[in-house]
């Protein structure tokens, strides 16, 4: 879980079936003694939790990521460069097989730095 640790949610709204937070990301968190050692870079992988563990809180229920129709990094972030981020999270209601469709974005100020559109169901506990 990367909440409270990798990063600290500042201040969040969900209302239109739209989550958008803003996010300040820990400097210090050890991930990036090994990504990259010297020239630190957030992870994607980090950037697909971070959509992941916001829809799960607004929604209160653990999700899985089943499908992801679109997933680009646009630029490289710098966590010693980085003030506060913009999460913004459009989603659609699940429909009636449980499948919750978003977009989702992060921005740095008005840059762009990453986006997906992905599905997620409930998280399930069989393999």
């Amino acid at each position: 879980m990367l909440l409270n640790d990798f990063f600290t949610v500042i201040r969040s709204t969900a209302e239109n079936q739209e989550i958008t937070a803003f996010i300040m990301i820990r400097p210090g968190h050890p991930v990036f003694d090994g990504h990259f050692p010297g020239q630190p870079v957030v992870p994607g992988v980090c950037m697909v939790q971070t959509v992941k563990e916001l829809l799960e809180q607004q929604q209160g229920k653990k999700l899985f990521l089943r499908e992801s129709s679109q997933m680009k990094f646009l630029q490289l972030l710098a966590p010693s460069e980085t003030d506060e981020l913009q999460v913004s999270i459009p989603f659609q209601p699940a429909d009636k097989e449980g499948l919750l469709r978003i977009s989702a974005t992060i921005r740095k100020q008005d840059a762009l730095i990453f986006k997906m559109k992905g599905v997620f169901s409930e998280e399930s506990t069989s393999i």
